[in-house]
């Protein structure tokens, strides 16, 4: 991405240097899996003439690269798993030779744990909590993470999780612990209205800046509700409301994080260089004296997602200048069996131009773009097609185009060898993975009781997906005529908020 960047920036002087765009040249096509070197583009200057040895026409020279292969045995060990007294679950993945090491807080509540009418509620208390305590403010944090040589560090809310990282220098490991320690146990200490009015500022700021509060926070909202059942977590309001956040108090904050911010809702994940038994003592200390929550009873997970049994139009009206076209299902929870294989799916159906959700979309000129994605949570998950019509197109025709490219992946499942292919694409992003110590250690605190997301399990996961299991889960997941169905109609001159058109139910 960073090199992609800087050619980008580079484009007035790649034009003046013909060597430098060949160079450029050679990039893309070593990203697109090969690598082909070009002869120098020609120059408007008249070229000096050559001696006739030197006459004789050049070919291009192409250099072929070997297939990508897998490599045998597993890409790092198991990581070391330890429970403190106050219920606190840690996770350690040392790596022998590495300088930095990044560190995950992951606290198991987010926007679905919010009470009806407080949306923006886990958000705020997110900002609050990364804001400091009664003896470290925001500034210190920042200037002792500064002074400790921290290259990255941040937090963010979803609708399952809340999750504060750090990355620095291993040696500097023991500042990251304090920190985080002091936000757990004295986050409230530090509880004023000053502090709670300049982060309640800076979440709607954010909104706006996000457009979340109109027209893309009501679209959004709309794909929960009409994929999930009424009563489901996920088809409440989980996407935060302004007037909402603006009605947040003190005393609400405070008993949101009393009642989700304890030990035994969290995880902690360690990814780098460092000595596992210095660091487990380390945790200990900084942790171990916390308190566990008061006992509560056990939360109440919803059952697992079925197909739906009727199909859902919904039409809103938004205030833009293309429409848009959605078409979901509910899909199993992340880590559940068939998760994997719809992230196989999505890539089968979408990422290539031959793939038919592209093919019939974006390289026949309907649309102007088209995605397929499986958007994994912990309790359930949307499987989605989703596409902006081309000048001249109508959503409708976009449907249309998008059933006979569902028709066309049950008719016609995908052979063994597509399936290779795509499951092996999903296999070597687990591989990417090994590199960027903050994605792994994110990832770690996603762990459930019955999956550990190590990047070996992970990639065992996917690489384990074949043409019969896709085939099965289209029939099972993918049913043609039950699912949702949200179009966008866009009005420049619409309101801001958007408005709802219709929504019908048809039984099936």
């Amino acid at each position: 991405m960073t090199h992609r960047l800087l050619l980008a920036g580079l484009a007035p002087c790649l034009a003046l240097f013909p060597a430098a765009a060949a160079a450029q040249a050679v990039v893309e096509e070593v990203e697109e899996g090969g690598i082909f070197v070009p002869e120098l583009l020609e120059s408007e200057e008249e070229a000096p003439e050559l001696e006739e040895a030197e006459t004789a026409p050049r070919r291009p020279l192409v250099i072929t690269l070997p297939e990508p292969r897998e490599l045998d045995g597993p890409i790092a060990p198991a990581p070391i798993q330890f429970t403190l007294e106050n219920g606190l679950r840690v996770m350690l993945q040392p790596i022998p030779g590495r300088r930095f090491s990044a560190v995950a807080m992951t606290y198991h509540v987010g926007s679905v744990d919010q009470a009806s009418g407080w949306t923006g509620l886990a958000h705020l208390t997110e900002h609050l909590m990364f804001a400091g305590t009664d003896v470290l403010n925001e500034v210190e944090v920042f200037m002792r993470l500064e002074a400790a040589g921290a290259v990255e560090r941040n937090a963010e809310t979803s609708p399952d999780r809340t999750l504060y990282y750090e990355v620095l220098p291993s040696a500097q490991l023991e500042w990251a612990f304090w920190i985080e320690s002091q936000r757990l146990a004295r986050m409230l200490a530090g509880l004023t209205e000053a502090r709670l009015d300049r982060q309640r500022q800076i979440v709607l700021h954010e909104g706006f800046e996000r457009g979340i509060y109109g027209w893309r926070g009501m679209l959004a909202q709309s794909l929960f509700v009409g994929v999930f059942p009424e009563g489901h977590p996920y088809a409440q309001p989980v996407i935060e409301r302004e007037s909402d956040v603006r009605a947040v108090r003190l005393r609400h904050v405070q008993s949101f994080f009393q009642r989700h911010y304890a030990p035994d809702n969290a995880t902690l994940s360690v990814v780098g260089g460092f000595d596992p038994e210095v660091i487990r003592a380390s945790i200990e200390r900084h942790f171990g004296p916390i308190r566990r929550s008061a006992p509560a009873p056990e939360p109440r997970r919803p059952a697992p997602v079925q197909p739906l049994d009727h199909e859902r139009r919904i039409v809103i009206e938004v205030q833009h200048d293309r429409d848009q076209v959605y078409v979901a299902w509910p899909t199993p929870a992340l880590y559940a069996p068939g998760d994997a294989e719809l992230d196989v799916l999505s890539t089968l159906m979408g990422r290539r131009r031959t793939s038919p959700v592209r093919a019939a979309l974006v390289e026949s000129g309907l649309a102007l773009e088209a995605a397929v994605q499986q958007r994994s949570y912990r309790d359930a998950s949307l499987f989605t097609v989703q596409a902006v019509p081309a000048p001249g197109h109508t959503p409708d025709e976009l449907v249309r185009a998008i059933d006979s490219a569902l028709a066309q992946v049950h008719e016609a499942p995908f052979d063994e060898e597509a399936v290779r292919e795509a499951r092996d694409y999903w296999a070597r992003r687990e591989r990417l993975r090994v590199e960027d110590l903050a994605s792994r250690a994110i990832h770690l605190g996603t762990a459930t009781a019955d999956h550990v997301p190590t990047l070996e399990n992970e990639r065992q996961r996917y690489l384990a997906v074949d043409a019969d299991a896709v085939r099965r889960t289209v029939e099972r997941w993918l049913p043609r005529d039950r699912r949702l169905v949200l179009v966008a109609n866009a009005n420049p001159a619409g309101a801001p908020d958007g408005r709802v058109r219709s929504d019908r139910r048809i039984a099936r």
